[in-house]
Parts: structure tokens; C-alpha cells; sequence
């Protein structure tokens, strides 16, 4: 399986999956919950929780196993390790350059000059109009 990172984040970006994953990683050894135990930890519906787990193990986070009549739901650990690994090569790869410092103090004068130009217009008593009321386009909000 070809690990890729933004669909990792795009799955964990879901505040319920990452409940979800919490309470699986909370588990320990091979102790796996049925889709209603887990819905009851989790306040949401049955539905609702099947849904987030069909969409954790497509990355193969979380494994099925049928125990008797139910379906239980565990961490897949290795794969977790697997994603978490994938995710620090990602991040070392990633450099932030810092902003210069001189491109703050610009936006701050620009929006410094645009307000001492509406004070001055509204001073004068002209209306800003926008570029279709000046052709005599009457434009309505």
C-alpha cells in the first residue's frame, strides 16, 4: 500500500474519526469493540461510526475482525507506525521560511494609507463609487 500523506490528514481531519481512533488506541492488546460499543463511547450513531470506519481502514488503520455474530474493530498498530513514519519523513521535508520582517510593516502601511484615504474622501463629502456606478451602471446591493 502507497502511503499518502494528504489523504492521511484529509482522514484525520474529521474531529469523530479522530474520537474514534482514540478510543481504538486506547485498547490494549488484541481487545476490539463491536460498532455499537463504539457508538456509545462516542455519542454518535451505529451508522455514523461504520461509516468512519469504512473510511479508517481504507488507509488500513483499523482492522475487522468477526468475533461470533458481531463485527470488532481494532488499531491496526503496525500500519499506525507505518503512517506516523510517512508523516515524519513528510514534515522533515517541509521547510517554513520566517517572513521578512519589512513585509508586515507594508501591509500595515497600506492599510494604513487606504484608511487615511476614505477619512479624507468622506471628509470631503465624495462617495466612494465603485467602477460600474462611474460608466452609469447603477448597481444594487
Amino acid at each position: 500500500m502507497s502511503l499518502d500523506v494528504t489523504s492521511f490528514f484529509a482522514v484525520l481531519s474529521d474531529p469523530t474519526r479522530m474520537r474514534l481512533l482514540q478510543v481504538l488506541a486506547s485498547q490494549t492488546g488484541d481487545q476490539a469493540l463491536c460498532v455499537g460499543a463504539l457508538a456509545a463511547r462516542l455519542g454518535v450513531s451505529q451508522p455514523a461510526v461504520s461509516q468512519h470506519l469504512r473510511v479508517l481502514r481504507s488507509l488500513g488503520l483499523v482492522r475487522a475482525e468477526r468475533r461470533g455474530l458481531r463485527v470488532h474493530y481494532l488499531l491496526d498498530r503496525e500500519q499506525w507506525r507505518e503512517w506516523h513514519h510517512a508523516v515524519e519523513q513528510f514534515l522533515s521535508g517541509v521547510t517554513v521560511e520566517r517572513e521578512p520582517s519589512n513585509a508586515v510593516s507594508c501591509s500595515v502601511a497600506d492599510a494604513a494609507r487606504g484608511t487615511q484615504a476614505e477619512q479624507s474622501g468622506a471628509a470631503s463629502g465624495q462617495e466612494h463609487t465603485s467602477g460600474q456606478e462611474r460608466r452609469g451602471h447603477h448597481v444594487r446591493s
